[in-house]
């Protein structure tokens, strides 16, 4: 399914002209570079302008790597990293790597948290203390990757799609199955 360019323009302005900041906590070889990358390509597809850009130094396989990512109704022309995020994805909470106050702490007031964790999202806000105003999505990705081999990171996309249905952005059905 192709969206017409009408379609595309809807989901423009509902992101509007203040850019959606995100970023993937990970660790160097999950994955969490691709999949940012592959999340901004496909939302290149319904008319959402993006980018995506790991923010690390010489570190080797295993290390933190936290990867930026940008969504906007316009033309993107900068790769920044903000201090404050829109979106949050965490590959795994108990990783000494990223302290809470990384992951946490940097979501706005009204930001989503997306989480591989077998914990509800009731649960995980409650151990690790996230304001009520965040949107907690909670998936077993480790579970899921498991069964069907599929990395953790790409998974949790999956979310974050979701998440920017709920927001009024619109995908074509087989994206969000």
């Amino acid at each position: 399914h192709t969206m017409d360019e009408t379609e595309k323009q809807k989901n423009r302005t509902v992101l509007g002209l203040q850019p959606v900041a995100g970023r993937i906590f990970a660790r160097a070889g999950d994955g969490g570079v691709t999949s940012a990358k592959l999340f901004v390509s496909l939302l290149g597809q319904i008319g959402i302008f993006g980018k995506a850009a790991p923010d690390y130094g010489p570190e080797r396989r295993g290390a933190p790597v936290g990867t930026n990512f940008q969504l906007g109704g316009k033309e993107l022309r900068t790769q920044a990293s903000y201090e404050e995020l829109d979106i949050s994805i965490l590959k795994d909470a108990t990783d000494i790597g990223w302290s809470a106050k990384q992951w946490r702490d940097a979501l706005k007031d009204d930001g989503i948290l997306i989480v591989n964790t077998p914990l509800s999202p009731e649960k995980f806000r409650r151990q690790y203390h996230i304001p009520q105003k965040v949107m907690v999505y909670s998936f077993d990705a480790d579970n899921f990757r498991k069964q069907h081999r599929v990395p953790e990171t790409i998974t949790l996309m999956g979310a974050a799609l979701k998440s920017l249905s709920g927001k009024g952005v619109d995908f074509p059905q087989e994206y969000l199955d």
